[in-house]
């Protein structure tokens, strides 16, 4: 078509008459109407460039094949997050499209190293050292023994069968007057526990707590009860506890007679466990979540309104405090054993670091007695999520809930790990230059994660949901954790020492700071080496690197070794 135009206006060149130059004008006043309605056509046939937004993001994916709670199913729905499940998928596998991965038992090491940066799981590695009956025993006793004053907030324990000589001995002393609470190291739900006030009972060769009885609780109404009260712990390095506004007081269902040779056997008596009292005639269901305060389970607001009542606002206020106390205690104990697990197990765990991979929903058993003074029972990192009753959903969809908003998912996660790769590739690749654009950009990338986390907490925090209870914002507070921190912490060092302090201090060529003497200067010394002191100055010329014997036989290379050290003349200190 634009051929044949042209063509015309060629031909028409060589005409200077009126004619041609209209018919010139006419021609290309319709070339061009020509180009402009095709222009328009196509352009109007054109597709139009789809703009980026972040609706057009993948939604957040929680893996919830090893959970059986509907209530988390719920709370993700409600966000408009999805759900996975994928039952043929070995448990220890983690899918890389999922950014939360939530599971109803303890995850394990195997599982732990295969999360990615922008994935979290609702459990950390090592938990069970706070969570089972006989570590928990255990670490707490250890700082105890350098605390006692302050860590008297749970009964006396032995771990059996280590301490049963100990055990054994101490009921004896008792003449039979001490009531010990005999549970199952793994075992939950009431399971396997019983009352005795005698070592003959009690099996010699099986994992078991022994427990000194509380035999003068806090009664409601008549009842024995234990509180069930929750913490969200969202990082161990730096370690980070929030306290939920919200709980569960859990009563006995037979009237409280203090334990004697006749009623030992009396679990709705003397045991609280929800599992056993519900299936009891006198177990009273909540029939709404209003009426709080009546039934066999009420909720902690409720009880803590029933002590204000009873004994004054300062009173309660100080029963909160101690309660408070003891989570932060007993998560200090075992602080260095969980950096210690998330550290081996997490490969791009770094210190300092909010962006923690695991968090962890506890339930800690707390009694009260006569004289309003806590006590810590145990421990529970997977707490029943069951809502048997309206006070159940209320209580434990606004925790659930409450957890996912802190713990800080964004569908972005992914695509922001991804950069972080890319630039942190890019910097090894051009190491050499002066070009530090990319370090800026990872650390852009955390800062921005950081004031993200830092955000959420605070939302939270105003809404009274939670409570930050480690950081403590009290100096005075704050301090004494520290204390109790770092002696948890040079417990466990010296735990687990690679080197003995006496290698140590040779290696750094100082003064050793064990306690044992150190050698005299006129010590004997063994037959071969010279007459030195403990630690010889000699010890600095020692050469870098030998040089390397020639390949030969066995009985060539040692004396070779040996004459090169003769003519090094190398002074071995004498360590013995």
């Amino acid at each position: 078509m634009y051929y044949q135009y042209y063509a015309g206006l060629k031909k028409m060149k060589d005409c200077n008459g009126f004619l041609g130059v209209w018919v010139v004008h006419d021609m290309q006043e319709t070339i061009n109407n020509v180009i402009s309605d095709d222009s328009s056509y196509a352009s109007s046939e054109r597709p139009k460039r789809r703009k980026s937004s972040l609706k057009n993001v993948d939604p957040v994916v929680i893996d919830v094949t090893n959970c059986r709670y509907e209530v988390v199913r719920e709370q993700s729905r409600l966000r408009k997050w999805t759900t996975y499940e994928n039952e043929e998928r070995p448990d220890n596998e983690i899918e890389d499209h999922c950014n939360i991965i939530w599971c109803d038992s303890g995850v394990t090491t195997e599982r732990a190293v295969k999360l990615k940066r922008y994935q979290k799981i609702n459990h950390f590695p090592g938990m069970f050292n706070l969570a089972r009956k006989a570590p928990m025993g255990r670490n707490l006793s250890i700082l105890a023994n350098e605390f006692p004053l302050e860590y008297e907030f749970f009964p006396q324990t032995f771990v059996l069968p280590g301490s049963w000589n100990e055990f054994r001995t101490y009921v004896a002393n008792g003449r039979g007057n001490r009531t010990f609470i005999i549970k199952p190291d793994a075992a939950c739900q009431g399971r396997g526990i019983f009352l005795t006030r005698s070592a003959d009972n009690v099996p010699q060769n099986e994992a078991l707590v022994a427990q000194r009885y509380l035999h003068k609780p806090l009664l409601i109404e008549g009842y024995k009860f234990d509180m069930r009260i929750y913490v969200v712990v969202t990082n161990v390095d730096p370690l980070r506890v929030f306290l939920f506004r919200d709980g569960l007081i859990r009563l006995c269902t037979e009237k409280y007679i203090e334990p004697r040779g006749s009623n030992l056997q009396n679990s709705f008596m003397h045991l609280t466990n929800y599992a056993i009292n519900k299936s009891n005639e006198g177990f009273v269901q909540n029939s709404e979540a209003s009426s709080d305060g009546t039934g066999s389970k009420r909720s902690l607001k409720w009880f803590y309104n029933w002590i204000e009542e009873l004994h004054g606002a300062q009173a309660t206020q100080t029963l909160q405090d101690g309660i408070t106390d003891i989570f932060c205690k007993a998560l200090v104990a075992v602080n260095p054993l969980l950096k210690h697990s998330y550290k081996s197990s997490i490969k791009h765990s770094s210190t300092n670091d909010l962006n923690s991979c695991c968090f962890e929903i506890l339930g800690f058993d707390i009694m009260v007695d006569q004289n309003l003074k806590p006590w810590l029972i145990e421990t529970n990192h997977h707490p029943s999520l069951s809502c048997d009753s309206p006070l159940d959903l209320a209580i434990k969809s606004e925790l659930i809930k409450a957890t996912l908003s802190l713990i800080n998912v964004s569908p972005s996660d992914k695509r922001e790990d991804q950069m972080r790769l890319r630039l942190r590739s890019q910097n090894r690749l051009y190491s050499n230059k002066k070009d530090d654009s990319g370090e800026q950009k990872v650390a852009a990338l955390s800062e921005k994660r950081y004031q993200c986390q830092i955000k959420r907490e605070d939302k939270l925090l105003r809404q009274g949901i939670f409570k930050r209870i480690y950081p403590c914002d009290n100096p005075v507070i704050s301090q004494k954790y520290s204390n109790f921190l770092s002696t948890a912490q040079q417990i466990f060092d010296n735990k687990t020492a690679k080197h003995p302090p006496v290698v140590e201090a040779i290696k750094k060529n100082i003064a050793p700071t064990n306690n044992a003497p150190s050698k005299p200067t006129n010590a004997p010394t063994k037959i071969g080496l010279q007459k030195k002191t403990y630690l010889p100055k000699k010890v600095e010329t020692l050469p870098k690197k030998l040089n390397p014997p020639p390949k030969s036989s066995n009985q060539e290379t040692k004396f070779e070794i040996h004459s090169s050290i003769k003519k090094q003349n190398i002074v071995f200190p004498d360590i013995n």
